[in-house]
């Protein structure tokens, strides 16, 4: 069992006990969403928005998509190698995910609708890797590091 603390679109939070095959969406599992595996926190925290963000897009472009990192803490987060101005210390409104089996043209596809959703950082990186956070910078920041 995990504490699942969901962030609802009109910004309250949401927390229940959940176990860590709780379906958040169609596809998508508490477990994905662990601040991290590291700590022994068993906590899961996500936002709606990051959900609905990722169902669309499984949804809409039938892809395989394995969230990889949500959030941090800031011990977990120096630990592999993150910067100590990281996103991922936030906790909500940030992901990290992967991609997998998809053509360039898809990929692609999927850059340019997470520019069209309220994320102020988009980072797209070899391998089908994503980070998306919202809420957290100054100006839109978005990043190609293939």
């Amino acid at each position: 069992m995990i504490t699942l603390l969901l962030k609802k679109l009109d910004g309250t939070i949401e927390s229940k006990v959940v176990d860590l095959k709780y379906k958040v969406s169609e596809n998508f599992y508490a477990y994905e969403f662990l601040v991290n595996g590291d700590d022994n926190l068993d906590l899961a925290c996500v936002s709606q928005y990051d959900i609905d963000t990722l169902q669309y897009m499984r949804t809409l472009y039938g892809l395989s998509i394995m969230p990889t990192s949500a959030g941090r803490t800031p011990k977990y987060n120096i630990k592999i190698g993150g910067s100590t101005e990281s996103n991922h210390a936030h906790i909500f409104d940030v992901n990290d995910f992967i991609i997998n089996s998809a053509t360039n043209i898809q990929l692609d596809n999927v850059f340019n609708f997470l520019k069209l959703r309220e994320y102020t950082g988009i980072g797209r990186y070899k391998g089908g890797r994503f980070h998306i956070d919202r809420g957290y910078r100054d100006k839109i920041t978005v990043w190609d590091k293939r």
